[in-house]
């Protein structure tokens, strides 16, 4: 089986990069002493999906929020971003 490319570099302050590492991090096995993650990649990959859902569920209540300001705000339309959110939460946990 051949190993697929990495298609980006780590770049410093990219929120979306740190809050899978971080994930990465917190949910799987390391090498003792070393800060190797040496776990089974299902697990790497569950932990990088539930980050990845996560952003995006917080991007589309974002995107919601911006788009839909002001007097006359339709409260179906707070429900569905306030939903968006909840979604985002429960990826994280």
């Amino acid at each position: 089986m051949t190993q697929p490319t990495p298609r980006t570099t780590w770049q410093d302050g990219d929120p979306y990069l740190e809050a899978i590492a971080a994930a990465v991090w917190e949910h799987c096995e390391k090498q003792h002493g070393s800060g190797i993650v040496i776990d089974d990649p299902r697990n790497i990959a569950e932990a990088v999906a539930a980050t990845s859902r996560a952003a995006a569920f917080d991007e589309a209540a974002d995107a919601i929020d911006a788009t839909y300001t002001g007097f006359g705000i339709d409260r179906y339309v707070r429900h569905g971003a306030d939903l968006l959110r909840r979604m985002a939460e429960e990826a994280r946990s």
